[in-house]
């Protein structure tokens, strides 16, 4: 844990130092450049073993890319399953360097590209430096297991700074492809990206009425994913009933709401809503986006604590989202300096918290017979 820690807080005064050199192009890229490659560098370098996926796929992937003689070969081979966008990234990296440490620095560089720029473009909200952080205590442990839905979460962050800072122009549909074409899973967030925005456009009574209609249709999604999954089995040709595994279903109900972070951190966000909401720091409009984000955390929950353990991982996408929302009440210009330095203080140790909750877990130890840890 202790290694992880150090190299977000180097990655962090780099992305500091970058923020106060914004008007200097050559500081800024600098300092950007060291804040992307010391985690990169790090995640490149770890022992095959840290991290679940990839002796689970990421290496034969490699493998496959490294007998493949086109990008075509890769895909009709055994690895063709895998979603087409990574893939590709795994090709076209192993054409540079044929090392699966160099890979792997490269997977995670790009990772931490597109939730960097993310960062930055919601630079507004907050400090740039203190998203990211959010950013690297909720995602970089966990990316060195969870692979491509890591690189997933960071481009639908990117596609939400899109979708609040220029509307659902053709950047963002760009970005939300991307996304699904490196982890399917990505079509469900964007979707919901997809609906928050109309939905923030609507005046309360429709709203309201529309919200309900949100709420029914989880429960119904909640009640049918047993069959759901199949069906896309089917369509995809691939195994999601893996995600019927029941994973957290041996945990009572009770033992799985106390003792996850994320029902916590649900509760603190829903209160912050509406703190800033009965202060006037936030507009109707946005509460809407807020709500619909809170139920798409609880339906994760939900579904976590019954029968489908492994949907828990869904929760990331609307954690990494909710960031960036929370921080724009906490951090209002309307309320006072010294409030919002006690603030960001909160911030930090809140995903600290969740970063030893849930961002950190068994099987994640950094060692790396490389650089002798």
């Amino acid at each position: 844990m202790a290694t992880y820690l150090l190299i977000i807080v180097i990655s962090v005064l780099f992305t500091y130092w970058a923020e106060c050199s914004r008007k200097n192009r050559s500081l800024f890229l600098f300092f950007s450049f060291w804040a992307l490659f010391i985690p990169a560098f790090f995640a490149g370098c770890r022992d095959l073993t840290v991290g679940f996926d990839v002796m689970f796929y990421e290496y034969d992937i490699y493998k496959s890319a490294h007998y493949s003689n086109s990008f075509f070969d890769l895909l009709s081979s055994d690895v063709g399953s895998i979603e087409p966008l990574f893939l590709l990234i795994n090709y076209l990296t192993v054409l540079i360097i044929d090392d699966i440490h160099f890979v792997l620095g490269v997977i995670s560089f790009v990772t931490l590209y597109f939730a960097y720029c993310a960062c930055f473009k919601m630079n507004k909200v907050a400090p740039s430096w203190l998203l990211f952080t959010c950013f690297l205590l909720l995602n970089y442990a966990s990316s060195m297991n969870i692979i491509r839905q890591s690189l997933a979460i960071s481009i639908c962050l990117y596609a939400y700074s899109l979708m609040k800072t220029s509307a659902l122009n053709s950047r963002f549909y760009i970005a939300a492809f991307l996304a699904v074409l490196v982890h399917r899973t990505a079509l469900l967030p964007i979707g919901l990206l997809i609906i928050y925005f109309y939905l923030s456009n609507m005046d309360e009574k429709k709203f309201s009425s529309i919200f309900l209609l949100y709420i029914i249709g989880m429960a119904i999604l909640f009640a049918t994913t047993s069959y759901i999954l199949p069906f896309l089995s089917n369509l995809f040709n691939k195994d999601f009933e893996i995600y019927l595994d029941g994973s957290m279903s041996d945990k009572s109900w009770t033992q799985t709401f106390v003792s996850t972070a994320y029902v916590s951190y649900l509760t603190i966000f829903i209160i912050v809503c509406y703190w800033g909401y009965k202060k006037k720091i936030i507009f109707a409009t946005d509460i809407h986006e807020y709500k619909c984000n809170a139920a798409s955390i609880a339906l994760c929950i939900l579904l976590a604590a019954s029968f489908t353990g492994s949907m828990l991982r869904l929760i990331a996408y609307f954690i990494a989202i909710s960031v960036i929302e929370l921080a724009s009440i906490l951090l209002n210009k309307k309320i006072k300096t010294y409030k919002r330095n006690i603030f960001v203080c909160c911030i930090i140790v809140l995903f600290l918290i969740l970063f030893m909750k849930e961002g950190y877990y068994d099987g994640l130890d950094y060692s790396s017979k490389i650089l002798g840890i």
